[in-house]
């Protein structure tokens, strides 16, 4: 009896279809190249099947197929491999890149969404982590600079942060906004960002031409869109990266005066050949040709004391400008394996000024991190912190332009001390119209600090493979105080009267205010991705 139950067993199993036979299971996976990169869009097929899906732009899958089955995985530019599913968990598909070809090429779009670059519909270009620090810049937009056809950058101010203007295939309006929506982690920024976020923490920008490539965000971006993506870890592998940069910058070129003649002019008389006679107190030189003797410089002082200079070119004219020092610390963590992963990030910069007193300073702090939940939940999620702190001359036209009505003679350098030097203050100093440079910078001065907060969250529910449910929330926040202020200076009854009443007091000012910008976004999208092939 027993022996016939047995046979009645084996009979019913072969009568089974094949597919009830053999148990399926769904394969989680990963296809990598040689380099441990994620290869996107790879195409993985149950070998002697019709089952087939594609990998997405990290490179994962899903997929369903039998025990010990063996997947074929191609793809342009990489060498088709064969792989028998075994182990459970996560599975590691290391292939081989043969090129890089135009299809392999990822783009992320204004909504964060990874694209191949054949089918995004629209131009684009990428540039690398790897061009942006090449030359080890401390500041994101002077990176950009030369690195896209049709990518105008061009600097509007200079200083201790200088400020840019960025055009895409140049000017579309004669009055409004010519530059592009800037866009990060898929974020919509405010324009500092480009010269306070971490050159070291871009892993790609990616410069999207016109108002197709970004029509989510509607007539915001109807000049383009610059779409920064930061840096996340490679899965299964661990990385700590710390540079130190260290940069000087003197000033290029100033313009070009003539060293042969001194203060004064013919308005104070002429001597009996008609030539024009020497002024102690005149800011523009049209006075008598050098000599080198000693002559006075300015009225005596209430106290009896008298400035004398040589009269020739002062040789050391501009040393009123020093040389500016950037100092920049780069710190950073990255690692993870198949199911979740972390980046995190760290600067600190300071910069002096070539105008002495000019002060910034930078401090920033990123994580990024993926966490895989199951087999259909992904979660990409990213906050940075960023401050800076600005100390400068607000005025600086003004102490150039007192700078300039210096006469050659002048022995600039002597009267950098003001608050000890009696010929350095305004009560003291010779020429009764402008002001002393060095007095002028350190009492009209601008505070500002600004503090930056940016965060993202992506969740991809994948129920079915090739299908992708995506929401995404980003969040900007940015806090701006700013003081301006202006020192009073009350003269001397001295100083008025010997200059005739040009030195007036000055009476002081102090401008404060506070500004705030917040902006959150919310996109919900449903990609679905199948290859479709006929035979």
């Amino acid at each position: 009896m027993r022996r016939l139950l047995a046979l009645l067993a084996v009979f019913i199993w072969l009568s089974l279809p094949s597919n009830a036979q053999t148990k399926t299971r769904t394969v989680i996976g990963r296809v990598l190249d040689q380099q441990n990169q994620p290869v996107p869009f790879a195409t993985i097929k149950v070998k002697s099947s019709k089952a087939g899906t594609a990998a997405d732009a990290d490179g994962y899958f899903q997929i369903k197929a039998p025990q010990s089955a063996v997947l074929v995985i191609t793809g342009a530019g990489i060498t088709p491999k064969e792989v028998q599913v075994t182990a459970q968990g996560l599975l590691n598909i290391q292939v081989t890149r043969t090129q890089t070809e135009l299809s392999t090429v990822v783009v992320t779009t204004a909504a964060g969404t990874k694209v191949n670059k054949v089918q995004q519909g629209f131009n684009s270009t990428t540039i690398s982590a790897a061009s942006i620090t090449e030359a080890k810049p401390t500041v994101l937009a002077s990176a950009l600079a030369g690195k896209a056809p049709g990518l105008q950058v061009m600097a509007t101010g200079g200083g201790v942060n200088p400020t840019f203007r960025i055009m895409i295939r140049g000017q579309r309006s004669l009055t409004g906004n010519n530059q592009p929506l800037l866009i990060l982690d898929g974020n919509i920024v405010t324009y500092d960002m480009l010269t306070n976020i971490d050159p070291e923490d871009v892993d790609n920008v990616n410069i999207l031409n016109g108002p197709a490539a970004v029509a989510l965000y509607g007539s915001q971006a109807s000049n383009g869109a610059l779409v920064i993506t930061t840096k996340r870890a490679t899965p299964g592998t661990q990385t700590i990266h710390v540079a130190q940069t260290i940069t000087a910058e003197t000033v290029g070129f100033e313009p070009k005066i003539q060293k042969d003649y001194g203060s004064g002019g013919s308005g104070y008389g002429t001597d009996t050949l008609g030539r024009p006679l020497y002024s102690p107190l005149e800011n523009e030189s049209f006075g008598p040709h050098f000599d080198g003797s000693k002559r006075p410089l300015g009225e005596p002082l209430e106290n009896g004391d008298q400035l004398y200079a040589t009269y020739s070119y002062f040789k050391d004219r501009n040393k009123f400008w020093q040389t500016g020092m950037t100092n920049q610390t780069d710190m950073s963590f990255a690692g993870g394996d198949e199911r979740s992963n972390i980046y995190l990030s760290g600067q600190y910069l300071t910069t002096t000024g070539t105008l002495l007193g000019d002060k910034f300073n930078r401090a920033s702090f990123r994580l990024n991190g993926t966490r895989r939940i199951g087999n259909k939940v992904r979660v990409n999620y990213g906050m940075s912190y960023l401050q800076n702190r600005y100390n400068v001359a607000y005025d600086e036209s003004n102490v150039y332009n007192n700078f300039l009505n210096m006469p050659g003679e002048v022995p600039i350098t002597l009267l950098k001390n003001w608050a000890t030097n009696e010929y350095a203050n305004p009560n003291g100093y010779y020429n009764p119209w402008y002001l002393n440079p060095w007095w002028y910078a350190a009492n009209y001065r601008a505070l500002t600090n600004n503090d930056y907060i940016t965060g993202n969250l992506d969740a991809h529910f994948s129920p079915i493979s090739g299908l992708d449910l995506v929401s995404t929330t980003g969040i900007t926040m940015r806090t701006q105080t700013y003081q301006q202020y202006e020192n009073s200076f009350t003269y001397t009854p001295y100083a008025i009267a010997a200059s005739s009443g040009s030195k007036t007091n000055i009476a002081g000012s102090d401008l404060q205010q506070t500004q705030y910008y917040n902006e959150v976004v919310q996109n919900l999208k449903a990609i679905y991705n199948r290859t479709f092939r006929t035979t």
